[in-house]
């Protein structure tokens, strides 16, 4: 069974680009579980794959959204110490400042998505380093 299938509605309501991206990563992570559990000292038995493969989607959708965060504020913070005169920038019909509707669009997501992993009480998904890391806190909360 490839990731889409496990991930099922999980990637309905994303952009069907995104959602190819995320089941692509999922299908990657679970074709490397045998590699992966061997670094992480587990047996693939104690990993239920639906799990990992929406563990992953959800690893890499955060991934995106705080890269883009990071990148976005990060950017905006280097404008304002190059010229105190300059608060943001257009790309194409776009204009992103600290307060620009897209800015907060993103911290707004990246929040949403830091509060549904608080909820189901897998905040883990974002502090963890590698797959090792997360297969093995897989695996020890089974």
């Amino acid at each position: 069974m490839d990731a889409s299938s496990r991930l099922g509605s999980f990637l309905e309501p994303l952009p069907p680009a995104l959602a190819e991206q995320l089941a692509d990563y999922a299908d990657y992570v679970l074709d490397s579980l045998d590699a992966i559990c061997e670094r992480a000292h587990v047996s693939p038995s104690l990993v239920d794959l639906n799990d990992l493969a929406v563990l992953a989607a959800l690893r890499r959708l955060w991934s995106y959204l705080e890269s883009q965060r990071w990148l976005l504020t990060n950017s905006l913070a280097g404008l304002k110490t190059l010229d105190s005169e300059v608060s943001g920038f257009t790309v194409g019909d776009t204009v992103f400042t600290p307060s620009s509707r897209p800015a907060m669009e993103i911290a707004d997501l990246e929040s949403q998505l830091r509060d549904l992993l608080a909820r189901h009480n897998i905040e883990f998904l974002v502090t963890k380093a590698s797959l090792t890391e997360l297969i093995s806190t897989l695996a020890a909360d089974r």
